[in-house]
């Protein structure tokens, strides 16, 4: 554990790393909340079929 977190693919995760997929997360989390941010929905109807959020976004 002292090396990092290890990837599938045997390459370690840096403390460096997961700072910043700490900073992208935070900010990606920002984002999604942000209630000046409309919510867009997608075009393609097709993928809403099997989506468990479709009554959210009135897509039903």
């Amino acid at each position: 554990m002292k090396n990092g977190i290890i990837y599938l693919n045997q390459s370690y995760l840096t403390n460096k790393d997961i700072e910043l997929f700490d900073l992208q997360l935070k900010s990606l989390l920002k984002e999604i909340f942000n209630p000046a941010i409309p919510f867009k929905m997608t075009d393609d109807e097709k993928r809403c079929r099997y989506c468990d959020f479709s009554a959210i976004c009135y897509r039903d």
